[in-house]
């Protein structure tokens, strides 16, 4: 009987000790109680799809067009009688800027007076010669020799009304003996003084630089792209600049030129944008920026950044496993991230990860 309990007993022992050897593991789990995901406002959803846009960023500056810039200056020499507006102001094409006097003003209209009375004995003359030539009176050497003389002193009139039409003085009025003793000198273009090199009782030369005027209405941004980046760029492609670097409201413009030049000292290749609706921004010649220029867009699945976990250089998700009405259990499922946009990371591969963490990841230490 002895021996039969002994053997029993082993039997019994033996088994026991089999079932503890292949109990299986428990899975491992993160879990999440159902407190915590309320209160940390965590929330479950899927991988899903959105627009991922490729950009090109670089260097920009914010200049004005070629027309989009006047200098003034003068075709003769004469001193400065009156200032009509100050730098920073507005003004429309036609504007007075500044009034002009001297003898050498009195002396060009003079010039003119001689020259239009030459013109017209010229002209009577040409008209004579021209008559008796046609008529095989006057001889052809004659009437070519007229005829130079006459268009010289056309020239010579058309080239001094010019000058004092650029010194705002109206030359008819001259031709008529109205001598004027100053002109008043108008801008050009629409815009904004810019620059003003002279006070009153200056007294300037003929061709220096006076003030400038910026025509607001034809800023560009000049862009600098570097030579890896020049064959995603096409004219027409969207270009995102902000007036002032540092800030956080980015301005529309379209990519109007690609350039095929590397510049030697920025190692960049100059592109240009215009800006759509100039109107609505407020831009500062010469300033300095970054542009982002977009070269594409197409359709990622993705997920938002504080919904993955981060560990050294790797991600993970949490996958929803099971739920009971106390905890959330989910597993770490390691995954292929791609390009960042905004607050989302794109996620490659297949949507087959079901229920995940799409909100709060950021909360929970990753292991």
């Amino acid at each position: 009987m002895k021996i039969s309990y002994l053997l029993i007993i082993a039997v019994l022992a033996a088994s026991c000790k089999s079932s503890v050897e292949v109990a299986e593991e428990p899975e491992n789990f993160t879990v999440i109680t159902s407190g915590q995901f309320a209160s940390e406002k965590m929330e479950l959803g899927t991988l899903h799809k959105m627009p991922f846009t490729s950009k090109v960023s670089c260097n920009a500056t914010i200049v004005t067009s070629p027309n989009g810039t006047a200098e003034i200056s003068i075709p003769l020499s004469g001193m400065v009688s009156k200032v009509f507006v100050t730098p920073g102001q507005r003004i429309i094409k036609g504007e007075a800027l500044f009034e002009l006097s001297g003898n050498g003003l009195i002396d060009l209209q003079k010039d003119f007076v001689a020259a239009s009375l030459q013109k017209i004995r010229l002209q009577d003359e040409y008209d004579r010669v021209l008559l008796l030539y046609k008529e095989n009176i006057g001889s052809k050497k004659e009437y070519q020799l007229t005829e130079s003389e006459y268009k010289s002193a056309l020239v010579n009139y058309n080239a001094l009304a010019l000058k004092l039409s650029q010194a705002g003085i109206n030359a008819a009025e001259v031709e008529n003996g109205k001598i004027s003793s100053s002109g008043i000198i108008r801008s050009p273009i629409n815009g904004m003084v810019s620059d003003i090199d002279m006070v009153l009782g200056h007294y300037v030369q003929e061709g220096d630089k006076l003030m400038e005027i910026i025509d607001t209405g034809q800023f560009l941004i000049k862009l600098a792209v570097f030579p890896k980046d020049i064959n995603k760029l096409k004219a027409g492609q969207k270009v995102l600049f902000y007036p002032v670097e540092g800030d956080t409201s980015s301005c529309l413009a379209v990519l109007t030129s690609v350039g095929t030049t590397v510049d030697i000292e920025l190692k960049a290749i100059e592109c240009y944008a215009k800006p759509v609706n100039l109107n609505k921004y407020s831009l500062i010649t010469n300033a300095y920026t970054n542009a982002e220029i977009v070269t594409g867009v197409d359709s990622v699945l993705c997920l938002p950044v504080d919904a993955l976990l981060k560990s050294d250089n790797h991600y993970s998700l949490l996958k929803l496993a099971k739920q009971d009405k106390d905890n959330y259990y989910f597993s770490k499922t390691p995954v292929v991230t791609g390009r960042r946009y905004g607050d989302y990371l794109e996620i490659a591969g297949k949507n087959d990860y079901g229920s995940v963490l799409v909100r709060g990841a950021y909360n929970i230490a990753a292991e």
